[in-house]
């Protein structure tokens, strides 16, 4: 921008973001949204520019007498830097510092030595700082300058020489640039205020101005609280009365988890025993009567043996007879006093013509045979209480 102090009117551009710590803004918008910037990037150089050179947003511009240097002069700082091709710049970032080597050659290839350079190194923030070489060894000089600040350095020297022959004084320049990133946890980042905007409208908040008197931050008016409308006195009682039968049974009841479980076995173990002494009682009454039918089903009744023996041989064999068929009385009538032998009474007296009745007689169902020997063992069992 040497020797222009203004530029012609603009009628639009493309609304861009600033690259922070690296980009050298040269013109901006009303918006303060940038137009014009630099950035340089080691060795390489780079020009934006957000509007047009053409008379579709910036008529203005043709006709304007700085318009040709304008564009000659950013071309020209954009290009390659001519300098010495035997001289070899390399960088070297050393903490804070960085470090500037500087390899020299003459014309014939030799080592240049006893050469005087001079720098200057160009900051970021547009202010200058001098650079001073010292040569370290056979045609190699270095130097070293601040670079805390993140962000582009361009490092201008120029030297002088005196030739090998004698005749005379080289010199020349040379140029390197340094570039130094910006820490992303130390980039200063602007507000979203749209965004902002929006969230207070939202929320029922406010915008502040940055100003202490005007914000009244503390002050309530024109702020919707929030207000809640369902009760949670139930959900508190409840919890309330849950802890405090809690507390209750915690202070005043002791539970003897061992007694419980000998307590639950002992009644496990007198159930079965119960059951046990019921079963063995069902099995000797079995046994008993049994026995007692065997008996009776092998003695003579009582009144038999009054008569004569004749008689008792006759009796006997129908009373046999008669127990096989499953304790069945003579005749199918029970309770009754029958002229022949019965299997289980004995109160009847016996008739010659009872077992050829019995042979005779139908098999009973399977009904009547067991209410037969339920009746029986009945009989039995008040026989032997008696």
């Amino acid at each position: 921008m040497r020797g222009i102090s203004g530029v012609a009117p603009m009628s639009g551009y493309v609304v861009t973001g600033e690259r922070e710590g690296l980009a050298m803004v040269l013109l901006r918008g009303k918006e303060n949204d940038p137009i014009l910037a630099l950035w340089q990037y080691g060795l390489g150089r780079a020009v934006a520019y957000t509007s047009d050179a053409t008379p579709r947003w910036n008529p203005a511009w043709i006709g304007w007498p700085g318009f040709k240097a304008f564009w000659e002069q950013h071309v020209r700082w954009a290009m390659r830097p001519t300098g010495s091709a035997n001289l070899k710049v390399t960088t070297d970032k050393v903490g804070e510092k960085t470090k500037v080597r500087v390899d020299a050659l003459d014309a014939s290839g030799e080592r240049m030595n006893f050469a005087k350079f001079k720098g200057r190194v160009a900051m970021p923030d547009g202010t200058g700082q001098e650079l001073d070489l010292q040569q370290v060894g056979p045609g190699v000089y270095e130097g070293s300058f601040d670079s805390k600040v993140a962000g582009s350095y361009v490092v201008s020297m120029r030297y002088a020489a005196p030739k090998s022959d004698g005749s005379g004084v080289t010199e020349g320049s040379v140029q390197a640039a340094v570039t130094k990133p910006f820490a992303d946890e130390f980039r200063a980042l602007t507000d979203n205020t749209p965004l902002l905007q929006q969230i207070a409208a939202m929320t029922g908040g406010k915008v502040l101005e940055g100003d202490a008197a005007k914000d009244l931050v503390w002050r309530p008016e024109g702020i919707k609280f929030p207000v809640a409308t369902t009760p949670i006195w139930l959900v508190f009682a409840l919890v309330g009365i849950g802890m405090f039968l809690m507390d209750v049974g915690v202070r005043r009841v002791r539970i003897d988890i061992p007694g419980i479980a000998r307590s639950m076995k002992k009644a496990v173990k007198g159930s079965r025993e119960k059951a046990g002494q019921q079963m063995d009682a069902l099995r000797v009454a079995r046994e008993t009567a049994q026995r007692v039918i065997s008996e009776r089903g092998k003695a003579p009744p009582a009144e038999a043996r009054d008569h004569e023996p004749v008689l008792s041989q006759t009796v006997a064999a129908p009373a046999a007879a008669t127990a096989k068929v499953k304790f069945e009385a003579p005749g199918g009538r029970v309770g009754k006093k029958q002229a022949g032998p019965v299997a289980l009474g004995g109160e009847a007296e016996a008739r010659p013509g009872a077992g050829k009745a019995v042979a005779e007689k139908p098999e009973a169902s399977k009904e009547e045979g067991m209410s037969r020997l339920m009746k029986a063992k009945k009989r039995a069992q008040d026989d032997m209480k008696d």
